[in-house]
């Protein structure tokens, strides 16, 4: 809006307040005496002049400002000039700035800029990090920075000039770690493998290390000790610097591969990459006692580790080309070394892995080059008889340890009897691994019984599908009737919705397929599928009917990790499993030939390759053959995309001659808003799907669309030229986000998985739908409140954004509300995400020092306001939450003040809310699950969580002080009723023990002093680290300035018996205890 006010005395009247278009850059003032005329522009050269006002005015200062209101959010204006009319600068911007940055290295190190630039802008902010070479440590900066804080940042107003100092560390002994490219055929004996579960395995193909892990079974390293298969080798205790490339991808949640150094099994480092499910990640950790400190976890997708320690400093390192290495952590442990070596590991659902390692080396012997020694062994085949081996992969040569199949393929009349040479037997397939060269004979032998040859079925149509529409040779079947179909000019598409099953199996065929008569008769066909199955279970191929009970399947499958081919043969819907192997993941054509009773199942990767299945026999009469799409056990959506389905005794050559019409999309609209167009194209194919987003500006809303529907986004198959108008009109939908329409998130640390942004949103004529995007995602359901749980009131939303979804920096979401006329509004709200920042443990919150809550904590549930006296929840409800802290955190004490208003009596009415009323502090916090509350939108699961310290009224009048364990269970449960409008201190602790944690809790009038623990208890298993939450769970409250303090492990002191006074066995014993350090904590243990 273009807003203008005249202020007389300080009371203002408002001029101007207009909606002017979004991209409004300009504004024009004309003074002519007392007559004023404001005008904007989006250009800077086509002005909309506002009408002119009269105002009495001595002008003595002229100027332009940034502001903010209501809930406050950060802005900065960005001021392109200030001009007088009748003195413009003409050309602007003339001058230029670049400042440069000159380093200096003394002794042996490097300085690591960011950004680093050839010249600088001015004021522009870089940092800088020096990073010793191994046996020096950094000293100091001089010159423009002087001082030895690092990494440390400077400001590029001038140019400037720093040096970075280093000296050489005493190193008593050199390293004795053994450098191995693993370019050989067996594994070098200075390692040791080591398969604590005992169903890990390693391999080496002569360049690379493998090791591997299955599925189904945890090889964490974690809590409850090192369960990784690894191989380790023996080192001394002394500096070192080693480094590791892994060319393994990890695709799959909790895959893992990376480096551990060990003092013993209970006391280690782990560095390791690992993947989430969406992106790699990498993690840092030290294990005393099996008890683990984590010293990074972010989002790096890399694949190189460098390890130097330095005495009892670890500086580790990660890169993506092994040139370029970004410094991850720097920190200080003890430990002896006695081993170090690599590993493979998975966690969670425990998907399979193999870690594939290139190298691990010792930098200060490197092996350079590497992989200098080559492995060539060699295949010999010879046949007997009459008929052929296929060799999969068939090569000139193979790699040490390489594993091959081998097929044997009989010809007509003939059927294969044995193997005979370095494999006997009469498996077939047969594997077979070449660690060596190998001969081998396949010997078939004449059949008793010879097939009759019938002729070639011509019946069979091809068709490569170059039209608009289907060709009527084809009958479209949906057994579950959601399936569909459709043309492009090019291909078949067959599409199947995730969520309901479509499978092929002893249920029934209930796949979408296209299907045409044929005869019984012998025949070869072939298929083309451009589409990949990447997703569990989606599925693709080939049905051959002699009627809906009796058939084959052949077809491309996924099992989530690989691309599988499966046949298999149906008589009264029984099932015989033919053949179900892993092929390549672009496999994409399929052939069957059928002579008589004898199917022969081809495949490739590119129509010109194949290979061969082995042949099986069948009787049916053939009635029907055609393509299918389908879906299995979680039922992921999938597109069959067919290219042709040819006879190949009567093939079209060339295919697609015909030239595919294309469709021209205008978009129009009427009133304030725009379309996004998806996708955005000039022309499009025949049948192409678009979708059409409106999105209305501020204040406005969808009416319809000309096609008359009101349905947004708007999803329609082109078939012809087409214009299409958007309507919009003024809205009287509201979309109230509560912290503002520019928010960010990370800037001090990251105290859950979820950022959420909340609001409410309400409409006179209801709201039936809302939704919203994510950086140009599809469209995402939202739950409108009240749910009973997380949305307290009418209209109330949460969008809960995972971390892992989120681009570092600028995030854009947009919120879809559809009224109950069908008419769209939206809200666009700005995120700024920032990645990199670790919560410092030591931290205060002083409320009448903060202007926006985002500044200081995350509002994860409820409205919050600051006041005069601190934090106040606006609407009482299910539990209004604010994180404070990182997920990182393990042990601290958390002290806050709390003012009790009153109670919200409806949570003594809701099963949902635990039929009470409670309030206080949730320790170890990481963010919502599914658990025990799974199907919400936001998630409305607590657990896993550390403990819950409280007042909790189970009636109005009645309350007790709990400590609440993740598993349900109370620490202790004291009465204990607050009085309304009293301030009371509550303060908890939660400290590490082994794989459990103590929980204490203390709470007092703010007025008295402070008193010893009211109550204490450990939590078995506990979750280990997190943030935590002031939480107010249906009470009306205020939360005071808040204090975190971290907790380390406290000395112990042995009292001499001077110290001991009066008796020492039976009445009062009185001990005194010197040199205490004021405001410490101390605990008494008497043996």
């Amino acid at each position: 809006k273009l807003f203008t006010a005249k202020f007389i005395n300080g009371v203002p009247t408002v001029i101007i307040n207009s909606i002017v278009p979004i991209n409004s850059q300009y504004i024009k003032i004309i003074r002519n005496t007392n007559n004023w005329t404001i005008s904007y522009s989006t250009d800077g050269t086509t002005w909309v002049t506002m009408p002119t006002f009269t105002h009495t005015l001595t002008a003595n200062k002229a100027g332009v400002f940034a502001g903010n209101a209501g809930l406050n959010p950060q802005h900065t204006a960005i001021i392109d000039y200030f001009f007088n009319n009748q003195q413009r600068i003409e050309p602007e911007d003339t001058n230029s700035y670049a400042f440069n940055l000159t380093t200096n290295i003394i002794g042996q190190g490097n300085i690591e800029i960011a950004p680093n630039k050839a010249a600088y802008t001015c004021n522009e902010q870089i940092t800088l990090t020096a990073i010793p070479n191994l046996g020096n440590t950094f000293t100091e900066w001089t010159g423009s920075i002087t001082g030895n804080i690092n990494p440390t940042t400077l400001i590029m107003d001038t140019d400037k000039t720093i040096t970075a100092t280093f000296n050489q560390s005493i190193i008593i002994t050199s390293s004795d770690l053994t450098s191995d490219d693993f370019n050989s055929c067996s594994l070098n004996n200075i390692w040791t493998f080591i398969d604590p579960v005992g169903d890990g395995s390693y391999s080496i193909n002569g360049t690379n290390l493998l090791i591997s892990v299955p599925s189904g079974t945890n090889h964490d390293v974690w809590k409850a000790g090192n369960k990784a298969p690894r191989i380790m080798q023996n080192i001394n205790n002394t500096d070192f610097e080693i480094e590791a490339k892994f060319e393994s991808t990890l695709t799959a949640q909790y895959q893992m591969q990376g480096i551990i150094i060990e003092q013993d099994t209970n006391n280690f480092i782990r560095a390791d990459f690992n993947s989430d499910g969406q992106t790699v990640r990498m993690f840092i950790a030290t294990f005393m006692n099996n008890t683990p400190t984590i010293r990074f976890s972010g989002l790096v997708n890399e694949s190189y580790l460098r390890i130097n320690r330095t005495a009892d400093n670890w500086m580790i390192y990660s890169s993506g080309n092994g040139i370029d290495w970004t410094l991850r952590t720097d920190f200080n442990h003890t430990i002896t070394t006695n081993k170090a070596g690599v590993f493979a590991g998975n966690a969670g659902l425990n998907p399979q892995h193999t870690a594939i390692i290139d190298y691990f080396f010792n930098n200060q012997q490197r092996i350079e080059p590497e992989d200098t020694n080559s492995y060539a062994y060699d295949l010999t085949t010879n046949i007997i008889g009459q008929g052929s081996i296929e060799v999969v992969p068939n090569k000139a040569a193979y790699t040490c340890n390489e594993q091959i199949t081998l097929t044997a393929i009989p010809e007509t009349n003939y059927s294969f009897s044995e193997w005979t040479g370095d494999i006997t037997g009469s498996t077939n397939p047969t594997n077979m691994t070449m660690d060596s060269n190998k001969t081998i004979t396949a010997t078939f032998n004449q059949s008793s019984n010879p097939v009759i040859i019938i002729e070639p079925d011509i019946s069979i149509k091809s068709d490569d599908f170059n039209s608009c529409s289907l060709n009527n040779i084809w009958t479209f079947i949906d057994p579950v009737g959601d399936g569909s179909y459709s043309i492009n000019g090019t291909n078949l598409l067959i599409s199947v919705p995730s969520g309901t099953n479509h499978d092929v199996w002893k249920a029934g065929n209930k796949a979408p397929r296209i299907m045409q008569n044929i005869n019984n008769t012998d025949f070869e066909i072939e298929a083309k599928f451009e589409s990949q199955v990447t997703d569990p279970n989606q599925i693709q191929g080939i049905i051959i009917e002699q009627d809906t009970d009796n058939y084959i399947r052949i077809d491309y499958y996924s099992n989530g990790i690989n691309t599988k081919l499966f046949t298999a043969k149906f008589i009264n819907n029984i099932p015989t499993i033919i053949s179900n192997i892993i092929v390549p993941s672009n496999s994409q054509y399929l052939k069957i030939n059928r002579t008589g009773n004898n199917w022969l199942v081809q495949y490739s990767t590119d129509g010109i390759d194949w290979t061969t299945r082995p042949l099986f026999t069948h009787s049916m009469t053939t009635n029907k053959v055609g393509v299918f799409a389908g879906n299995a056990v979680l039922n992921p959506a999938h597109t069959a995309s067919i290219d042709y389905f040819f006879n190949n005794q009567n093939r079209i050559d060339p295919e697609d001659t015909n030239s595919v019409p294309t469709f021209i999309l205008t978009t129009n609209t009427v009133g304030e808003g725009t379309i996004e167009v998806t996708p955005d194209k000039a022309l499009y194919s025949c049948n192409e799907q678009i979708i059409l987003t409106a999105n209305p500006s501020e204040g406005f809303s969808l009416t319809n669309w000309s096609t008359g529907s009101k349905v947004n986004p708007l999803i329609f198959n082109i078939a012809d030229n087409t214009d299409i108008t958007a309507y919009f009109g003024l809205s009287n939908t509201n979309i109230s986000v509560w912290y503002g329409d520019n928010q960010s998130f990370g800037d001090i640390g990251t105290p859950q998985i979820w950022v959420n942004i909340l609001g409410n949103v309400n409409d006179p004529s209801s709201i039936i739908s809302l939704k919203y995007k994510l950086n140009g995602n599809p469209l995402k359901d939202l739950s409108i409140g009240p749910d009973l749980r997380r949305l307290g009131a009418e209209g109330d939303f949460n969008i809960d954004l995972n971390i892992s979804e989120l681009n570092n920096g600028l995030n854009t979401i947009i919120i879809y509300a559809t009224n109950g006329n069908n008419e769209t509004t939206t809200k666009t709200v700005s995120l700024n995400y920032n990645n990199a920042n670790v919560w410092p443990d030591s931290y205060t919150v002083d409320w009448s020092n903060v202007n926006n809550i985002l500044d200081v904590a995350q509002p994860v549930d409820g409205k919050w306001e600051i006041t005069g006296s601190g934090i106040k929840i606006l609407e009482p409800s299910y539990d209004r939450l604010l994180a404070i802290g990182d997920v990182s955190w393990t042990d601290y004490e958390v002290t806050v003040p709390i003012t009790i208003e009153g109670l919200h009596t409806e949570g003594f009415s809701l099963p949902q809310s635990g039929n009470g009323a409670g309030i206080g502090v949730l320790m170890r916090w990481n963010g919502h699950t599914d658990d025990p509350h799974p199907g919400y939108q936001p998630k409305a699961g607590y657990k896993p969580l550390g403990a819950i310290g409280w007042w909790w009224w189970t009636t109005p009048t009645t309350a007790n002080i709990q400590i609440y364990r993740n598993d349900g269970s109370l620490i202790t449960n004291i009465p204990s009723t607050p009085q309304y409008n009293i301030t009371y201190m509550l303060k908890m602790r939660v400290e590490t023990q082994g794989s459990d944690a103590i929980y204490r809790i203390k709470t007092w009038k703010a007025n008295e002093t402070e008193p010893g623990w009211l109550a204490s208890g450990t939590s078995v298993n506990d979750v280990g680290h997190g943030s935590f939450m002031l939480l107010a769970h249906h009470v009306y409250a205020t939360f005071g300035n808040v204090t975190v303090t971290p907790i380390t492990n406290p000395s112990i002191m042995t009292l001499s018996s001077e110290s001991v006074k009066g008796s020492k066995s039976s009445g009062i014993m009185a001990l005194s205890v010197e040199n205490v350090v004021p405001n410490s904590n101390y605990h008494s243990i008497v043996n």
